[in-house]
């Protein structure tokens, strides 16, 4: 006769009631982090944090949910733009910034110069600033005076063959 031998096995039975109980205990574990997490609230990307969005005086926005958009784009911004003649024979080119507000109409309020090149340039892109109508930024829908800022380019003809802008 064969005798048969013994081995350290746990039987059939306990393995499955020890799967079961492991599996039991991961799920209750996963359960209780799904709860936790619940509790926090839940941040959505389209929605701004309002007081984040506004500037500290409280006036404007920094950011919007639409941010405005210059009407015509920044090509018709340049066609507004007269490269001062000084600035030409003197071979000045470059950028200056502009920064600006963008009211609730789209219309452009308190534009200054942030970064500028020459008092001449500096001036000529702030009155083609000053022209600029924008579709104005919108939260909710609603019509809201954002900041903005924009680069105006000065290149004379011979440096691009554009048309000096």
């Amino acid at each position: 006769m064969i005798k048969a031998k013994k081995t350290n096995q746990v039987p059939f039975k306990a393995s499955i009631n020890i799967f079961f109980g492991v599996m039991s205990i991961i799920i209750l574990m996963m359960s209780c982090t799904d709860l936790q997490s619940e509790k926090e609230p839940t941040i959505h990307h389209s929605e701004i944090d309002m007081k984040e969005a506004y500037n500290e005086m409280g006036d404007y926005f920094v950011v919007t949910e639409q941010m405005p958009e210059l009407i015509g784009g920044l090509s018709g911004v340049q066609e507004n733009l007269k490269y001062p003649g000084e600035a030409k024979k003197a071979g000045l080119e470059g950028r200056v910034y502009i920064q600006f507000i963008v009211n609730s109409t789209g219309e452009v309020e308190d534009p200054k110069v942030i970064r500028g090149i020459d008092e001449s340039l500096d001036e000529a892109a702030l009155e083609a600033v000053k022209q600029a109508r924008f579709h104005p930024g919108l939260i909710r829908g609603n019509p809201v005076r954002v900041q903005y800022s924009l680069p105006i380019v000065f290149q004379l003809e011979s440096s691009s063959g554009s048309n000096g802008v």
